[in-house]
């Protein structure tokens, strides 16, 4: 019954959106969020909202407007080591090297997306499978630090994000296998920050305090001083004596 559900899920997608965008934002906690975006008409807004809400458990729903268009907004928040396959022929991969000082991290996701798989798990007839040529898939990444495009399989990076267009996602019907991966690295923003902020109670401290540290230290050199003065006096009375 959730196979079916989820094929008149898809079925409508395919019939009533020519868009459809999947964004992907990998946390540098080691969280992934996902969210796709189905554009759609206000006639089929409601259906396409509880068909939704019926079949993906564990994702939140909510919509936007632009003009006459209506946005889908579905959305789940996982952790890969403990969920690596979200929706069905979807597997997730998250690998991070996190270093104190200096404080670079270093940021691997991969994913893949077997069609096949898919649509064999939610069971797309034939008529669906051919409907796919309608649809353009837009994939996005966004990841902690800027990706470095030599070791990503994206033609199109922008600083932290990469991205894919993938244009009739039906050819050849439920025989496409897609694969993408990100490589990233930079400084960690939120433990640099921190540094740079104990640096800065450090030397504002100093900066007020150091007259009184200064004053004490010298006071207690001069107090050592004339002890030790003092004792060699006594030393030299008592040869004479």
């Amino acid at each position: 019954m959730l196979r079916r559900e989820l094929s008149l899920l898809i079925f409508l997608l395919i019939l009533q959106v020519g868009c459809v965008e999947v964004r992907t934002y990998a946390k540098a906690n080691g969280y992934v969020v996902k969210e796709l975006v189905i554009r759609t008409n206000r006639y089929y807004e409601g259906s396409l909202r509880e068909r939704v809400k019926n079949t993906l458990d564990g994702w939140s729903i909510w919509r936007s407007r632009r003009g006459d268009v209506v946005e889908i907004h579905i959305r789940r928040k996982f952790n890969p080591k403990q969920l690596g396959t979200p929706l069905p022929g979807m597997k997730v991969e998250y690998e991070r090297e996190l270093k104190w000082f200096p404080p670079i991290g270093h940021y691997r996701y991969s994913e893949t997306f077997d069609f096949s798989r898919f649509a064999k798990a939610v069971n797309l007839l034939e008529p669906e499978l051919g409907a796919l040529s309608k649809v353009t898939l837009t994939v996005v990444i966004t990841m902690p630090s800027n990706v470095l495009p030599e070791k990503s399989n994206s033609k199109d990076v922008r600083g932290n994000v990469a991205k894919w267009v993938i244009d009739n996602l039906g050819e050849p019907s439920g025989q496409q296998r897609f694969e993408f991966e990100v490589t990233a690295r930079g400084v960690r923003k939120i433990l640099l920050s921190l540094y740079i902020l104990v640096a800065l109670i450090l030397l504002i401290g100093g900066y007020i305090f150091y007259p009184r540290i200064a004053e004490r230290l010298k006071d207690t050199a001069e107090t050592i001083r004339m002890r030790m003065l003092t004792m060699r006096l006594r030393r030299q009375r008592r040869k004479l004596e």
